[in-house]
């Protein structure tokens, strides 16, 4: 498996490991990244531009096979007062400090329900330093914990996959 960086800021596509958030599982090739990619890191630079920088690139990369990503599940409607909503800022605090500040302006006044049954719908929880996503039905196969795993469940040392603030700085997010 081969290993290419972007010559702009560095980020590096490592086939073993894909990019879950873009939706390259792991173990996607090269070649069926589209041509039209441009860095998840800096959106300067295209997959034209991105450089080999170990592993060897496929002989032929017209023949390489192009995996399909997985279909999304659907899932059964559930009525609006299942989920807690919470609204995110036009734009998340720049420091850690805050950070912190606007969590507590936006935290609700007693903790989110915590889902007790597998048949509850999963939900997704966003950092506020950079925006990040966790989605609780993908997980971060990233960094190992599971798809399906409960925000609840996430060991307490994890750290946002994109900025590495720490878990205690993401909130519930509903998309709107």
């Amino acid at each position: 498996m081969a290993r290419y960086e972007c010559p702009g800021c560095s980020y590096s596509y490592d086939e073993v490991k894909g990019h879950n958030y873009e939706g390259f599982p792991p173990g996607t090739p090269w070649s069926a990244v589209p041509e039209d990619w441009a860095c998840p890191e800096c959106a300067v630079r295209d997959k034209a531009d991105f450089e080999l920088i170990s592993g060897e690139k496929p002989a032929n990369l017209e023949t390489a096979p192009a995996p399909q990503p997985p279909a999304p599940q659907p899932s059964a409607p559930q009525p609006p007062a299942a989920q807690p909503k919470v609204s995110m800022p036009v734009a998340p605090p720049k420091s850690a400090a805050n950070a912190k500040v606007a969590a507590a302006k936006m935290a609700p006044a007693s903790k989110p329900v915590k889902p007790q049954a597998s048949r509850d719908p999963y939900l997704k929880w966003i950092c506020l330093t950079c925006g990040h996503i966790y989605d609780e039905e993908l997980g971060d196969p990233f960094e190992g914990v599971a798809a399906g795993t409960r925000f609840s469940d996430v060991p307490e040392s994890w750290i946002c996959t994109d900025c590495g603030t720490p878990k205690e700085d993401y909130i519930l997010f509903e998309e709107e």
